[in-house]
């Protein structure tokens, strides 16, 4: 032990540079990989977080808007047992329907869904112009403090005040703000927060509000149930078991969670990605340093030392490395924890700054180590053997010589072929296997991450994959129902299918709360799109999202039991017939979640002497032919304020955090960039160990043009091998990815391959393998032979 103590001291300050640079470098791949992993824990538990600490509101209870629906009392809901906090808020009218104008009383942005300013600060509460706004509102009318916003109030239908010029002093998150926000609540989601003496001067002319209640229970989404059959029970006392308003924050807050965490999954593929790579690269990286280290090891094995001996010196300096690398990495993924997180989880992040995850940066700390040990076994064991006789080679070709010696190539192609594939022996061994193995699954990560992004592209533009089979969804704006559109609609010509729709709130299993669409085909025929077995057809019939089938653990053929959760519970079942792809249809639903039924099933869950009321809603398709941007233009004519036309909205779980569309083209430019950092590296290899076959080669007659276009050569089919076997192989993984992505998100799998980025890449791919060369080509071109074999 003292002899390996001895060499190892002795290697540590011969070999302290290069050992010094191969820590910085893995330590430098570990804080990156550390960096983001710790990132993507922090991303996927901000959300979280910040409603706990901005006590986020569970339950909004909305006024009757209308006779057929209960009056409650707010005071009386706020002394309710599962009530903690409340807040009143009023909401104003607004011209523009997009602006969701709010003022509070004195427990909002307190008690209950507490601002969290991002930049500026509240408003001055005795100022009749000054307004706070929404963070995602603000990114959208690109806002910023000083901004001026014009906003005409509404009085009447018919009547508005004179435009007025609010400004923006502050930019906030709160809790039930963050998207995604589908806006189809006709309350608009453009948040601006206005000051109570602003509030008061809109009351005084009369600006047309009304009020809704921000409710925090006691234990959160456990209290709900109990609080709503409070709220149904006080329907019954006080308006006849009319249906009350209310709506859990819950499926909101799961859908942010769901986008937040697809930023997060984000983070955690880059970061393998790199890890993966960062492998494969430093694995050639230790191996060659532990063959340099090896130069001695016959005189010490001639002087008595043994190879176990050797081995323990030489993995003594690699467990240095891996240690001093480790603590590199720590300190790097501390001092970056700053740039995380990312995306929509930086807005709700309760506490920027830095951040220390012992867990994890303790895990990828051992994980460092361990792989430096690993990687380096091999080498190290292999560098301790003594210097023997080359053993006899094969007097038979191998194939890569045998097929570059085929007619037809030059020299310089045939000679570069055989450097790119063959990786010779002894002292002239260039890591061509591993090398070529990190290109390639650097190229199947490329290939996939390409056929991802068409197949989100596809899905994105082809609507009916998540749930749109028709072309316009018509909402009511300012009438009660949709009579007055289907007496336009029903006997235009240019309209060929007609559906009433209606989305009560229900309960299935008295587990699952979600939106029902119920469709009675009024015109043609409307249905949405199957998956697989039929659609309902009987009143006794029920069709479930994709994922919703699955959450219930029921299949087609199964019975559902099934009550409406905003009357008095009254339990029906149903018989599952089929799976369908739903769009989403409020702020809380989500892709692959809901079911499917005829209209008139719906009475099925009244109440005794209860009738549902007339659907406020429709679907319709355009008939063939016709020109539907006039149609439109003659629709939105007729029907003035009373209606809005709603057309194909992309699914906000896809889209809710920005730029998820240039995900995989961001994730193809990095794996991209590190497959050309590893052909960097082996081509710079090869030129460095085979001096001596350059020199021959010059010898032999080669002049420096043709020496470059062997370098030329040995790239271009290295890259194309790489390519040959890397694209078919990422198509595929990239089609299964998305198969089971598409699946799991509750759109139709219809994947999509992208023939021209595919051909852009391959030619990309030689010409950037060509564009790497050049250099190494160079420096080989320029080579004396003299001194190149004088030092062999």
């Amino acid at each position: 032990m003292t002899a390996v103590l001895t060499r190892a001291r002795a290697e540590l300050r011969a070999r302290r540079a290069s050992m010094i640079a191969l820590t910085l470098l893995v330590g430098i791949g570990a804080a990156t990989v550390m960096t983001l992993a710790a990132g993507a824990r922090r991303t996927d538990t901000a959300y979280p977080r910040f409603a706990r600490a901005y006590k986020a509101a569970d339950v909004v209870v909305y006024p009757s808007f209308g006779s057929e629906f209960a009056i409650l009392d707010f005071n009386t809901v706020a002394r309710l047992p599962q009530v903690e906090a409340t807040s009143v808020q009023h909401f104003f009218a607004a011209r523009d329907s997009s602006l969701q104008v709010v003022g509070s009383d004195a427990a909002g942005g307190v008690s209950i869904d507490r601002f969290k300013i991002l930049e500026g600060k509240a408003p001055n509460p005795n100022s009749l112009d000054e307004v706070m706004v929404a963070f995602d509102f603000a990114r959208l009318r690109h806002l910023h403090v000083g901004s001026r916003l014009s906003v005409t109030f509404g009085v009447t239908q018919n009547k508005d005040l004179p435009p007025m010029t609010l400004r923006v002093v502050g930019v906030e998150a709160s809790p039930g703000e963050f998207p995604p926000l589908l806006g189809s609540n006709n309350f608009g989601n453009g948040w601006i927060h206005i000051t109570p003496a602003l509030a008061s001067s809109l009351t005084a002319q009369h600006v047309f509000t009304f009020k809704f209640l921000l409710v925090r229970l006691k234990h959160g989404r456990a209290d709900y149930n109990a609080f709503n059959d409070e709220l149904n029970a006080l329907a019954t006392a006080t308006a006849g078991g009319k249906p009350q308003l209310n709506q859990s924050q819950a499926p909101q807050a799961a859908n942010v969670q769901r986008s937040i965490h697809l930023e997060a999954v984000a983070l955690w593929i880059v970061a393998a990605l790199i890890a993966l790579i960062a492998v494969l690269i430093f694995s050639q990286l230790l191996a060659r340093q532990a063959a340099l280290d090896a130069t001695e090891s016959p005189t010490l094995l001639a002087l008595g030392m043994t190879r176990w001996q050797l081995w323990l010196a030489g993995m003594g300096r690699m467990a240095v490395i891996g240690v001093a690398a480790a603590a590199v990495g720590v300190l790097g993924g501390f001092f970056a924890s700053t740039l995380m997180p990312v995306g929509l989880a930086r807005n709700a992040e309760p506490s920027t700054g830095f951040s220390f995850d012992p867990l994890l940066l303790g895990l990828i700390a051992a994980g460092v180590i361990v792989m430096v040990l690993a990687v380096a076994a091999w080498p190290v064991w292999k560098s301790t053997r003594a210097i023997a006789r080359e053993p006899a080679r094969s007097e038979r070709p191998s194939l890569v010589s045998r097929t570059a010696a085929a007619p037809g190539f030059s020299p310089p192609a045939s000679t570069g072929m055989r450097l790119a594939l063959e990786a010779g022996r002894g002292p002239t061994e260039v890591p061509v296997r591993s090398s070529m193995l990190s290109v390639v699954l650097a190229i199947v990560a490329l290939t996939g991450a390409l056929s991802f992004g068409s197949s989100l592209d596809h899905l994105l533009s082809t609507p009916r994959l998540y749930g749109w089979n028709w072309d316009v969804h018509v909402t009511t704006n300012n009438a009660m129902d949709n009579i007055a559109a289907l007496k336009i609609l029903e006997p235009d010509p240019r309209i060929a299918d007609i559906a009433n729709i209606d989305t009560p709130p229900v309960v299935v299993n008295d587990t699952a709360r979600l939106d029902l669409l119920g469709l009675q085909d009024v015109k043609g025929l409307i249905q949405p799109v199957l998956v697989d077995g039929r659609a309902p057809e009987t009143t006794g019939e029920i069709a479930l999202g994709t994922k919703t089938i699955k959450d219930l653990h029921v299949h087609i053929g199964s019975t559902v039991t099934m009550y409406i959760s905003a009357v008095k519970a009254i339990r029906a079942q149903f018989k599952v017939v089929g799976t369908v792809v739903i769009p989403p249809n409020s702020d809380s639903a989500r892709l692959g979640e809901g079911a499917v039924l005829v209209g008139p099933a719906e009475q099925r869950m009244a109440p005794p002497h209860f009738t549902i009321p007339q659907p406020s809603d429709l679907f319709f398709n355009f008939a063939p032919g016709v020109n539907k941007k006039a149609v439109e233009a003659d629709l939105r004519g007729k029907f003035g304020d009373q209606y809005t036309l709603l057309f194909p909205q992309r699914p906000t779980d896809l889209v809710n955090f920005g730029q998820v569309q240039n995900l995989p083209l961001l994730l193809a430019g990095l794996v991209a960039l590190l497959a050309a950092a590893t052909l960097a590296h082996t081509l710079a290899t090869s030129i460095r160990r085979r001096r001596r076959d350059f020199a021959i080669l010059k010898m032999l007659g080669f002049v420096p043009p043709q020496v470059r276009s062997t370098v030329a050569w040995q790239a271009t089919t290295f890259v194309s091998v790489a390519l040959l076997i890397g694209i078919p192989v990422g198509i595929a993984v990239g089609r299964v990815v998305w198969t089971a992505f598409a699946t799991q998100l509750g759109t139709v799998p219809e994947p999509a391959t992208p023939p021209v980025r595919l051909l852009l890449t391959i030619a990309g791919a030689i010409v950037l393998a060509n564009v790497i060369a050049a250099i190494p080509a160079v420096i080989a071109g320029r080579m004396r032979p003299a001194p190149a074999l004088r030092a062999e």
